[in-house]
C-alpha cells in the first residue's frame, strides 16, 4: 500500500505528484526506514527550522510513498538469506538446463526471483543484466513480469491524467 501525503488529500489529485518508493532490493534494509523517515518529516516531524519549508512542499505537491516495494524479498533477506535482493517468485531453471517441456533437467536447480530494479521497460534486458534466472541481475522474461513492478506501473499510469 502507498501513503498519500498532502495538505488536503481530498484535493491532492490536482497537484503535481512526487513518487517515493523504497525496498526495491530486498537486502537494502535501510531503504524502507528512510522512506518512512521522509513520510514522518512530511507529516511534521522535522526540526523547527525546516518546518516552514516542509509545509510549503506539502501545500504545493502530493507525495505518494511506497515504503517497501518488494516485501517478499525483504522478509526472505531478514529470515533466511541476508544478502538476497530479488523477488521470491520462481524464475526458471539454471541457465541452459531447461527441457523442451519447460521443466528443469535432472539435478538442475529451480531459481527464484527477478531483480525488480531491472524489470521495468526502460531499456529492458539490454545492459547490466544476465540471461541466467539464478543471477542477481536477472531482469525476468519480460518487462513488468513481476507483480510489484506491474503494480507500480499501473498505479503511476493511472495518475497521468489526474
Amino acid at each position: 500500500k502507498a501513503i498519500r501525503i498532502s495538505d488536503d488529500v481530498t484535493k491532492s489529485s490536482s497537484k503535481p505528484m512526487i513518487w517515493v518508493d523504497g525496498g526495491i532490493h530486498a537486502r537494502e534494509w535501510v531503504s524502507p526506514s528512510t522512506v518512512i523517515y521522509i513520510a514522518a518529516a512530511l507529516l511534521g516531524e522535522v526540526e523547527s527550522s525546516l518546518a516552514g519549508d516542509v509545509q510549503d512542499l506539502v501545500k504545493k505537491y502530493q507525495f505518494v510513498i511506497l515504503p517497501n516495494s518488494n516485501p517478499d524479498g525483504y522478509e526472505y533477506s531478514r529470515t533466511t538469506y541476508r544478502f538476497w535482493r530479488k523477488t521470491r517468485r520462481p524464475s526458471g531453471c539454471e541457465l541452459k538446463k531447461t527441457k523442451k517441456n519447460g521443466k528443469c533437467r535432472k539435478k538442475a536447480k529451480m531459481c527464484y526471483g527477478i531483480d525488480p530494479n531491472r524489470n521495468f521497460d526502460a531499456a529492458f534486458n539490454t545492459l547490466g543484466v544476465s540471461p541466467d534466472p539464478c543471477s542477481y541481475i536477472y531482469p525476468g522474461k519480460a518487462a513488468f513480469s513481476e507483480k510489484n513492478t506491474a503494480a507500480m506501473r499501473d498505479f503511476l499510469a493511472a495518475q497521468i491524467n489526474k
